[in-house]
């Protein structure tokens, strides 16, 4: 069962969750998994991070942990299109994927391809100032730095700027790929190309495509042809194979009738022997 948060920390938890459109139970389950659900908790490790959600403002407000909390997953849930265990995981440094008490999961809402972006960062820097205690100078300060736990625009020193950095980074790069393929395409219609064109390469691919279409459909027709001439070939065989059978009949049949014809012609030939007939007596008379 899921440790009861304390009132006063669960306060701060409802305020930053709203300001920085982060779920609270994600952030009540940080504390549960990095102070061990203890409060307050001052401590600090060797690199600087610890307090109530395992940052470095350990040793500000509970307010100013759980803004300083919420404004880092909100920048790892921009980064991560709302993916609620890959910016728990870059939170955690790799550490963790998911939090006790957890019944977000998935894509965090609010967050989708794009994330919160500029409009977001723009209302958390108007929260900060609004909610400063009268000094808007201080609060601009300490949310465009990351100081007083807010994102700000920047995404603070420590959690957002690299993120903004690197998205800035692979957006020049697109636009430099977009401006080469630009100039490719009208350096071709001057006719000024040195290298083969992008209509050209086009052609010489589209060839070799259909090259290669050709060369598997003329393999398929020897296959064919030379399953169909095996198939003949056994056909043939199967033929000879039959001829010689009947062939083999009508020979045992030829010396059979000749045996039957030599059989009958001996018994006629015993028929036709004529035996001897018996001496009789003779009549008396004269001899002649």
């Amino acid at each position: 069962m899921a440790t009861t948060v304390p009132a006063p920390l669960e306060q701060a938890i409802q305020n930053a969750s709203k300001q920085y459109n982060i779920p609270p139970d994600i952030m009540e389950g940080i504390w549960r998994e990095e102070p061990g659900s203890t409060y307050p908790n001052p401590a600090v490790n060797s690199l600087g991070y610890g307090g109530l959600f395992g940052t470095k403002e350990w040793n500000a407000s509970t307010q100013q942990q759980a803004n300083y909390s919420a404004s880092i997953l909100h920048n790892l849930l921009v980064s991560t299109g709302g993916g609620i265990a890959p910016a728990l995981s870059k939170y955690s440094g790799g550490g963790y994927t998911s939090v006790p008490g957890e019944t977000t999961f998935g894509t965090a809402p609010g967050y989708g391809k794009g994330g919160g972006g500029f409009v977001s960062e723009v209302t958390s820097v108007g929260s900060d100032i609004l909610s400063s205690g009268g000094n808007p100078v201080t609060a601009l300060t300490n949310t465009l730095t990351g100081g007083g736990g807010g994102g700000g625009v920047f995404g603070g020193i420590t959690s957002g700027i690299d993120s903004l950095i690197l998205r800035g980074f692979f957006i020049l790069i697109g636009l430099g790929l977009i401006l080469v393929g630009l100039g490719l395409i009208a350096w071709q219609m001057m006719g000024r190309v040195g290298a083969p064109g992008i209509v050209g390469m086009a052609q010489t691919q589209m060839r070799i495509s259909q090259s290669g279409a050709r060369t598997a459909e003329s393999q398929r027709a020897s296959m064919v042809r030379e399953s169909q001439a095996g198939e003949r070939l056994g056909e043939q065989r199967e033929a000879r194979k039959l001829r010689e059978r009947r062939l083999d009949v009508h020979q045992r049949g030829t010396e059979r009738s000749g045996f039957e014809d030599r059989r009958f012609t001996n018994v006629r030939r015993d028929d036709r022997t004529v035996s001897k007939k018996k001496p009789g007596k003779r009549a008396s008379g004269p001899p002649r």
